[in-house]
């Protein structure tokens, strides 16, 4: 079996098979934590409740980490352009072939990677990484707040938008891209630091010009 098929039958599965009250519930309802919308302000009011007084800071870290991952999103949802299930299996669907249950807004197009996920793993590793800094966060609290993420992921195929391929590519590229987009940030504000540091000090051994 080839990744298309593959990730074809997974999506029937995920789809078809886990369909449930439950799940629309669970699942269903759990995919708007991928939408920057809804989970920023939870970001938000985590980071103030976790460090107050560095919850300014905090917020400038993560608006541009979610800026820079955006940006790569939108680039390479342009870039890949894939079809949604519902155009893959558009035939299919007319013929009676096959089901695709969808929930919210029917979606065709620009399906690789996902946003949601990438989204939602974005947040989560940021949320992590920034926290960390001023608190010690356990095992628990960090598998959670990825499990919370991978279940956003794993709702996106649930609700017939996106193959399963997509969400983990989408995953991948949040969490990569946060955590590069965060190294890249403190790394420019140590330089920054340190040549605010530097100069004083240069300018207090600055011999003064003496004048005959």
């Amino acid at each position: 079996m080839d990744i298309e098929h593959l990730n074809h039958a997974l999506f029937f599965w995920i789809n078809n098979a886990l369909k449930s009250p439950l799940g629309d519930v669970l699942l269903g309802y759990t995919t708007h934590l991928g939408n920057g919308m809804v989970v920023f302000p939870v970001a938000l009011l985590w980071l103030y409740i976790a460090d107050r007084n560095a919850f300014v800071r905090n917020v400038f870290a993560l608006a541009l980490t979610g800026l820079i991952c955006g940006v790569l999103l939108t680039g390479a949802k342009a870039f890949f352009n894939a079809p949604r299930p519902l155009a893959v299996f558009q035939d299919a669907i007319q013929q009676g072939a096959v089901v695709v249950n969808v929930m919210f807004e029917p979606l065709y197009e620009k399906s690789f990677p996902s946003g949601h996920s990438q989204t939602a793993f974005t947040v989560a590793h940021a949320l992590v990484v920034l926290i960390s800094k001023s608190r010690q966060l356990s095992m628990l609290v960090k598998s959670s707040v990825y499990g919370l993420a991978a279940l956003t992921s794993l709702s996106r195929v649930y609700v017939g938008a996106h193959f399963p391929l997509d969400v983990v590519a989408g995953a991948v590229l949040g969490a990569a891209s946060a955590h590069v987009a965060l190294l890249s940030i403190e790394a420019v504000t140590r330089y920054i630091a340190t040549r605010k540091l530097v100069q004083p000090e240069t300018q207090a051994t600055r011999t003064p010009d003496v004048k005959n």
